[in-house]
């Protein structure tokens, strides 16, 4: 039944992010329902499974290097996706070349089903689960950069952009040493953030973050419709000077606090969150 009940919401999540692509290129949702498919395929796997299939998935795109063209469909100067809303264009964005693909991308959430088999709110748990991810990130960046320094000598403008693009920790194209150093920086914030509400859970600036965290699918949709749409209606979009962009993130973060603490004193859960419930279960 948990399995099922999740494979609704990676469908409603599938559509809606479609749904939504024309307005935000960039969006993410569509692909957190292969995501989520994928969590419901190794659900009750041992941790030792869990750790061998995130590593799978991250080998498994390096091989598609060698068939797939990663370049295919995409105009770098723009950042248009030719082909997209054909099924081999989706297939290919979705799976293997677009903004966040879920080849290698669910392997986050595959370490993330073993991070969340821990109990962090014990703090020895806390403490070794950050020293290790740290040490990994760090290490894992260390080791990028080093092996862009050895591999470049000599080599050509052309070819030192090829060097960076394999060793370095950049999110496109998505290699090796970027998923363990993103994946470790992500498991570091997040023992870092239990301990931290742990200390402070009885603040009163908690309860108003809780309020926004349980409204993440809502506000997410919200930071284009609303954010960026209300730059782009006033004209200032783009060219902006930092101290504006900065104000402008707070004044929306701040605005999404409130919002989300005053919904949820009248209703359970976030506009979409409660969509998503009502049709799916």
């Amino acid at each position: 039944s948990a399995r099922v009940l999740l494979l609704k919401r990676a469908l409603f999540l599938f559509i809606v992010g479609l749904l939504y692509t024309p307005i935000w290129p960039g969006d993410i949702l569509h692909v957190y329902g292969f995501y989520i498919a994928t969590g419901v395929v190794l659900l009750t796997a041992s941790n030792r499974t869990l750790w061998i299939s995130a590593g799978v998935i991250v080998v498994a795109f390096v091989a598609l290097l060698g068939v797939i063209d990663y370049e295919a469909g995409w105009d770098w100067e723009t950042l248009a996706y030719e082909g997209m809303w054909t099924f081999q264009g989706l297939s290919r964005r979705v799976l293997y070349n677009g903004f966040n693909p879920a080849i290698p991308w669910s392997a986050f959430l595959v370490a993330g089903l073993a991070i969340g088999r821990l109990d962090l709110r014990n703090a020895a748990v806390r403490r070794t689960t950050l020293k290790i991810s740290v040490l990994v990130a760090v290490a894992t960046e260390v080791l990028s950069r080093v092996l862009i320094w050895i591999s470049s000598e000599g080599a050509s403008p052309q070819e030192i952009e090829e060097i960076v693009a394999v060793f370095g920790t950049a999110p496109m194209p998505p290699m090796p040493l970027y998923m363990i150093a993103a994946g470790a920086t992500a498991i570091a914030a997040i023992a870092f953030f239990v301990g931290f509400v742990d200390r402070n859970e009885d603040a009163r600036w908690v309860p108003p973050l809780v309020a926004t965290g349980q409204m993440a699918l809502s506000i997410y949709v919200a930071h284009f419709v609303i954010g960026i749409g209300v730059l782009i209606l006033v004209g200032r979009l783009e060219a902006q000077s930092p101290a504006f962009v900065v104000g402008y993130a707070l004044g929306f973060f701040l605005s999404s606090v409130v919002f989300s603490v005053l919904w949820l004193k009248r209703f359970d859960r976030g506009p979409l969150e409660i969509v998503m419930r009502k049709l799916t279960g």
